[in-house]
């Protein structure tokens, strides 16, 4: 019999699942909200067969939903497309006996109160973490981790609500900050009154991306990247593979290793966010049981011919192993197009796309921004370039971006254009 798939919210990264699931000839159903700044894209919604649309926020209605639809026709997988649902999915797919990461830990990988707790019971370094609910519990963390620290919100993703303070006052501003966030604007969840604060981390950082068959991490891959320094931490590339040296890859991929053991995670794929003290000694800041998002699963793709996104199907339709192994015969580096305000973009994109190694570049024409380094919407636009090492990856990337110029709106044309 064919199988059914059931994806929860194909988003970011997770829009491509639907079309690795057609290609290894199953049949696609979504669940998605699928309108405003969350409409499903028409490239990933051409490969699903049945998109029933709800809000997957309200987990009673998705369970009544699912459990209708394996009725009808039996699901084979359930494989959560964004990271706001993971938990759900795992728990979808724990009640219907289907492949999954250990449900009672499925919260850890997502709540980053959760996760650093059970990272420091398992052993994992982790930030000296605080969970702060008022002023005086603000205060307390911070004497504790010192300054610089780092403030987050618990639920928060694509480094969101994240900020590097370096006084009380900008630490207690950014905390009421996220006590005061409203209700969440797409699914209209309610938000964690709480925030945490962190030893800040200095060093690189880095993140692993992996794929489990039901056991450890079958692939890893080691992915650099270009984060800005604070006050919030905004990333502007990623190069695969690393440079970092061997023994450096080594211990990293222990810690991959290990924080599958720790937090359950043995089907599909894995995000992990580390940073390297100066001694090397790698320190984990994030796990998310979910595909890394910002292009890294194209450019793992580009550096060794493997589509992590369709192993993650497999795994979960049950294969016991990856088609074929991570080996890198180059490497592949993508950088955000960023810009200081309301303006627009000038590219010869004739003389960009002829460098050698750019094969996507993607720049809008204008655009109305403060101008702010906030998160991942002050970035309008990409472009990825592949080379035979990583070092000249970066260089022709750099090359690229110079190609790129930036013309910012005057004050003169602003009082033209109104009414």
């Amino acid at each position: 019999m064919r199988a059914h798939v059931l994806v929860i919210e194909p988003l970011s990264a997770g829009a491509r699942l639907p079309m690795a699931a057609h290609a290894l000839g199953a049949e696609v159903t979504a669940m998605a909200l699928d309108r405003g700044a969350v409409r499903l894209g028409e490239a990933c919604r051409s490969h699903i067969d049945r998109l029933i649309h709800i809000n997957v926020s309200d987990e009673a209605a998705v369970l009544g939903e699912v459990e209708r639809l394996h009725a009808a026709r039996p699901i084979t997988a359930v494989i959560p497309g964004f990271e706001l649902f993971v938990p759900l999915a795992h728990r979808l797919a724990a009640r219907l006996g289907l492949p999954t990461n250990e449900p009672s830990l499925v919260d850890a990988t997502r709540l980053k109160d959760l996760m650093m707790a059970r990272a420091l019971a398992r052993g994992l370094r982790v930030p000296r973490t605080h969970l702060v609910r008022d002023r005086r519990q603000a205060m307390e963390a911070a004497a504790e981790v010192g300054y610089p620290a780092v403030v987050k919100a618990p639920d928060s993703t694509a480094s969101t609500d994240v900020y590097k303070v370096h006084d009380e006052a900008a630490l207690l501003d950014r905390c009421a900050r996220i006590w005061r966030r409203p209700p969440d604007e797409d699914w209209d969840f309610p938000l964690e009154p709480s925030a945490l604060v962190q030893e800040f981390v200095a060093g690189p950082e880095l993140s692993v991306e992996t794929v489990s068959f039901g056991r450890g991490p079958a692939l890893v891959n080691v992915t650099d990247k270009l984060v800005t320094d604070g006050p919030h931490f905004v990333e502007l590339g990623h190069c695969v593979p690393s440079s970092l040296p061997e023994s450096a890859l080594e211990a990293v991929g222990a810690v991959a290793a290990a924080v599958h053991e720790a937090f359950g995670i043995r089907v599909g794929a894995a995000h992990l966010e580390l940073r390297l003290r100066s001694n090397g000694e790698p320190v984990l800041i994030e796990v998310a049981a979910r595909l890394a998002g910002d292009r890294i699963i194209d450019l793992v793709e580009e550096a060794t011919g493997v589509d992590m996104c369709r192993e993650t199907v497999r795994a979960f339709l049950g294969a016991a192993g990856p088609e074929r192994p991570l080996r890198y015969g180059g490497a592949a580096c993508v950088r955000f197009v960023t810009a200081p305000g309301a303006g627009s973009f000038q590219v010869d994109a004739a003389q960009a796309r002829s460098l050698p190694g750019v094969y996507d570049l993607q720049v809008p024409d204008a655009i109305n921004a403060s101008g702010a380094m906030r998160d991942y919407r002050d970035r309008h636009g990409n472009l990825v370039v592949r080379a035979g090492t990583a070092a000249e990856a970066r260089r022709r990337a750099d090359r690229a971006l110079r190609l790129i110029s930036f013309t910012p709106v005057t004050t003169d044309a602003i009082a033209q254009e109104a009414p």
